[in-house]
């Protein structure tokens, strides 16, 4: 294809005329058909009948060889195949050789040129690369933990080509992934490895360093008394020197330092927790449920049977209420005591009060004291008539309660009502009685039954007493 082709004519006898097909009307034409063709030619002489004929020429195509491109590892050997459209040619490439195929471990991405030949046609070339790809690079960083922490090793690649990616990881612990979770308990050295297209593996290690927790121990100087409780919280010395401590109370109390002073002001069980934080910076921590036990202080309390003396030799019995106590002390005030729950007591010769006291002990002797005082008051002595007569002698004229003892004079108080409800009398005085009369005239009343309605006060007390019943008048 693309050279010229020279057709000529040899008729039989000569002098005749010459037509070709592509009009040309010479013996001989120069033709470049671009495909195998047909030149048909007429040749006319003397008015005879034409005589025909046509010559065929067959166009060969261009040979055409390619070689691709390829990408070795550093340190391989690559190999370049030339691929001819059509077979049977001879092929010489730029290195000297005449194989279809080469091979060459280049130390650099070199070109190679191959020219095939076929036939008598032009030979053609194609050139092709053996590109090196360096070796990838992988790096992991160290890592420093705590004992029990988890460390992140992660794989850094350094990636030449993107026929790089997508290789394999692989772990000396025989974990296959990129990044790699560890938690040692001791210093360990993880090497990773990075293979891909078959090249060499890039290589690397980390060093994880795990550092000791700090040991915790604490212990107070007193765990459990009343309230408030003073104590002293002291952290046990260890060998890893600590670089801080933080003690957390359940109460919400937070203190710092070692050893700490604590007061807890309210009864209750309490936890103490202790955090330290190593000169590495590694945390451990301490909880003691319940260490710390606050009791409550007894609430001393207690009634008596009689709340005055009323006679010189009286018996007194004690009645103890009081609550979160184990133990008793009485005093009676005349410098005898008991220990028993509800005592009893007899005073002889009383001529005044006496102040009682209860101490109430728990079983930490946490105490609480109750004091009653118990005053001597005179008994009462008094006497309410049934009837009176207000007939004008010299006898019974009036009605009013007769006191000889035990009440207050100014806080006296007597009314007289009728039958309806009615109060016709008022005395304030308890010595001035009803005389059988009411209103401002002193109309006298008739005979028959009145309501009496009384009230006194207990000297030395603030207690008033009433007393109510009915009172016969006759004439």
């Amino acid at each position: 294809i693309g050279e010229s082709a020279s057709i000529s004519a040899v008729p039989s006898q000569t002098g005749g005329t010459y037509l070709w097909s592509n009009g040309a009307t010479t013996q001989s034409i120069n033709v470049t058909p671009t495909a195998s063709s047909y030149f048909p030619i007429t040749y006319s002489l003397g008015g005879c009948t034409p005589a025909i004929d046509s010559v065929y020429v067959m166009v060969n195509p261009l040979p055409i060889v390619n070689v691709s491109d390829i990408i070795i590892c550093e340190g391989a050997t690559g190999t370049l195949t030339a691929i001819p459209d059509q077979t049977g040619g001879a092929f010489i490439w730029s290195n000297g050789s005449s194989s279809q195929s080469i091979n060459d471990n280049p130390l650099i991405p070199t070109s190679y040129t191959v020219t095939y030949t076929l036939g008598g046609c032009s030979p053609v070339d194609a050139t092709a690369l053996i590109d090196i790809m360096p070796a990838p690079s992988v790096s992991v960083a160290d890592v420093t933990i705590c004992d029990g922490e988890v460390a992140l090793l992660d794989a850094i690649l350094s990636l030449n080509a993107a026929s790089q990616s997508g290789g394999m990881f692989l772990w000396s612990d025989g974990s296959i992934t990129e990044d790699l979770n560890v938690s040692p308990s001791v210093t360990t050295v993880y090497d990773v490895t990075y293979s891909v297209g078959g090249c060499l593996p890039a290589t690397a290690s980390a060093t994880v360093t795990v550092n000791p927790l700090p040991s915790v121990t604490f212990s107070s100087n007193i765990t459990e008394g009343c309230a408030p409780l003073d104590f002293v919280l002291t952290a046990d010395l260890n060998s890893s020197l600590a670089n801080s401590y933080t003690w957390s109370l359940s109460d919400g109390q937070i203190f710092n330092g070692n050893p700490v002073s604590v007061t807890f002001s309210n009864p209750g069980t309490y936890d103490v927790s202790l955090e330290i934080i190593s000169n590495q910076g590694c945390i451990n921590n301490l909880t003691l449920s319940s260490y710390i036990y606050v009791e409550e202080d007894p609430i001393a309390d207690f009634t008596v049977s009689s709340s005055t003396f009323t006679d010189l030799s009286q018996q007194i019995s004690f009645f103890n209420s009081t609550t979160g106590a184990d133990t008793y002390l009485w005093n009676f005030g005349d410098g005898s005591t008991s220990i028993l729950i509800d005592p009893f007591y007899w005073y002889n010769n009383t001529v005044s009060g006496y102040q009682v006291s209860l101490i109430a002990s728990s079983a930490l002797n946490c105490t609480d004291t109750a004091f009653l005082e118990i005053p001597y008051v005179e008994g009462l002595t008094y006497y309410v008539p049934n009837t009176f007569t207000p007939d004008g002698d010299l006898f019974n004229q009036t009605f009013k309660p007769v006191f000889t003892s035990g009440f207050d004079p100014n806080q006296f108080s007597m009314k007289i009502f009728n039958r309806w409800g009615e109060i016709i009398f008022e005395s304030k005085n308890s010595q001035i009685g009803w005389d059988g009369s009411y209103g401002i005239n002193g109309s006298k009343v008739p005979e028959g039954v009145y309501t009496y309605h009384i009230t006194y006060k207990i000297p030395n007390k603030d207690e008033r007493r009433i007393v109510t019943g009915h009172v016969n008048l006759l004439k």
